[in-house]
């Protein structure tokens, strides 16, 4: 066996993936053993251990980093999801006059919100959650505004700058009970 050209390999073994290996290993290569037993001095290249510090960095920094944007960014729509919705009360404890009334003044509550954030240059919300957070900003301690007919929050939609609140009324299939606030319609 020619001892010096095995040692020799060892060189060839600082690489950045080759460190991690070796520190993930139970033992050292046989061409640093060999070194050890004649004790032959190795470099132990800090480079490698510097690219097998940055894999370690990317292996488990990058999917953590990941998964806090991924929280950050679905967090709110997943709450949204898992709170509990109140439940609208039957059909025949509230007079179906008295509901639509709680519809109209729920829906202007929110147009309310987002006119009074307009009017002092706020954009519009863009999702039915930021239409609420915006509403609990100017109504602190209040309970928000529920639809009376499906017990949930009202829908609401943007587009072209402009925005609509709105309630699928009593049955959800028929588009002539709905409730609603269409700011393209309203005069300004």
């Amino acid at each position: 066996m020619d001892k010096p050209r095995l040692i020799a390999q060892a060189e060839s073994l600082n690489t950045p993936w080759m460190k991690l290996g070796q520190w993930l290993s139970s033992h050292p290569p046989i061409a640093r053993r060999l070194a050890a037993l004649l004790r032959i001095p190795v470099a132990g290249g800090l480079a490698a251990a510097l690219g097998a510090v940055g894999i370690i960095l990317l292996g488990v920094g990058v999917p953590v980093a990941g998964s806090i944007g991924l929280v950050k960014y679905f967090g709110p729509q997943m709450q949204a999801a898992f709170r509990p919705v109140a439940t609208a009360a039957p059909a025949a404890a509230v007079p179906a006059d008295e509901r639509r009334r709680q519809v109209e003044a729920g829906i202007l509550s929110l147009v309310q919100a987002v006119e009074q954030a307009r009017a002092q240059g706020a954009a519009l919300p863009v999702d039915g959650e930021a239409l609420y957070a915006l509403w609990r900003q100017s109504n602190a301690g209040m309970s928000e505004p529920r639809d009376a007919y499906e017990g949930g929050r009202y829908r609401y939609h943007v587009e072209d700058g402009q925005y609509r609140i709105w309630s699928q009324g009593l049955d959800p299939r028929a588009v002539e009970d709905d409730l609603y606030y269409d700011s393209r319609q309203a005069p300004r």
